[in-house]
């Protein structure tokens, strides 16, 4: 991996590109002309957009086909094994799923799963009926915009 290439990804990420974790189907390479074809592609996403790094030619692609929809992925930490991390930003998640779990909310809120079980308790946010225990995404973004500054 060259030095500009990672300077590239640096820039990616820090601009909220995220690393898209599937397969394209191989009619997106032929699309595009591709003669460069991996068993592991390097494509990021920001929203609708996806950005390929695995050649000089950086093609980039709105809401193409042949991708498969990346929902909400946890992945583990090897230094937090008790919290999971997710590859979607809060904002993602709360506008793409109607309720999230205690660990998602508590993900979104940047707080303890604990705070947002005495929060549910309080009733500062909906609980569904059924386990698991999950939240209304409303509330949760409602939370997220009700800041003490």
């Amino acid at each position: 991996m060259s030095k500009t290439l990672i300077m590239d990804i640096v820039a990616l990420t820090n601009a909220g590109w995220r690393p898209y974790g599937g397969q394209p189907e191989g009619f997106v390479y032929e699309q595009l002309g591709c003669s460069r074809v991996t068993t592991r592609p390097m494509w990021f996403m920001r929203g609708d957009m996806y950005l390929c790094v695995g050649c000089p030619r950086r093609c980039s692609l709105l809401r193409p086909a042949g991708f498969p929809l990346k929902l909400p992925i946890q992945y583990k930490d090897r230094h937090k094994v008790d919290l999971p991390t997710f590859t979607i930003t809060p904002e993602e998640m709360v506008s793409r799923k109607h309720f999230l779990l205690v660990e998602e909310a508590a993900y979104c809120l940047n707080i303890a799963p604990r705070t947002v079980r005495e929060w549910i308790e309080a009733g500062v946010l909906t609980k569904a009926k059924r386990r698991p225990v999950r939240v209304l995404a409303s509330d949760v973004k409602r939370e997220m915009h009700n800041l003490d500054v």
